[in-house]
């Protein structure tokens, strides 16, 4: 992850570099700012798809919600996310490899479902700058407040370790902006993720 956390800030200079403060072109119509949502795999690379406003990833794996905002007329004036996260099961896979039948795999469940509110990140800027991110990291190295652990990476028991991770529950964010130059014109998203676990392939 570290070098994808190089790439990330890499590619957030342009984004997040102090500029001089911008103002719209004279005539330029003032709008609420677009949003949209991108989830990606970072164990595999890979890009989950969203429909409807829902998407779907491995609770094993390292994954990480992205909110855009853009507003080419006014820039972005703040940026807010949130989450809430419901009935998250915490546990891991074992895998038993029997002569006859192969190996079999079991998901094991480790204490009851919790919910659980992410740290808000609160983003105000002083500078017209569009477009504009925000993210959470999920099963990273838990540094709030964009970083979030929910379960254990691994659990350790009498037959080995094992990988660990959410199994199953949902996260709902919700992603607000506003306009730099009319801060009264604001857009909100929301995003649910489905977790599940490594026998239930997203």
């Amino acid at each position: 992850m570290k070098a994808y956390r190089k790439l990330l800030l890499i590619c957030c200079l342009p984004v997040l570099a102090g500029c001089p403060p911008v103002a719209p072109p004279p005539g330029t119509s003032q709008v609420a700012p677009s949003l949209s949502w991108t989830v990606s795999d970072a164990t595999t690379g890979a890009y989950m798809s969203i429909r409807n406003n829902t998407t779907e990833v491995r609770g094993d794996h390292v994954f990480i919600v992205y909110f855009h905002a853009d507003d080419p007329g006014g820039g972005i004036g703040t940026l807010t996310l949130n989450g809430t996260a419901n009935q998250i099961q915490c546990g891991y896979v074992s895998s038993i490899s029997n002569g006859k039948t192969g190996v079999k795999s079991t998901v094991n469940n480790s204490g009851n479902p919790f919910n659980q509110t992410l740290p808000a990140i609160n983003d105000p800027f002083t500078e017209a700058i569009t477009p504009r991110l925000d993210w959470y990291s999920f099963n990273d190295q838990a540094q709030p407040p964009r970083e979030i652990r929910p379960c254990p990476t691994s659990y350790r028991t009498n037959r080995g370790t094992w990988a660990g991770g959410e199994m199953s529950g949902s996260i709902t964010f919700t992603g607000t902006a506003t306009n730099f130059a009319a801060p009264n014109l604001q857009s909100n998203s929301q995003l649910t993720v489905i977790i599940k676990n490594p026998l239930q392939r997203p």
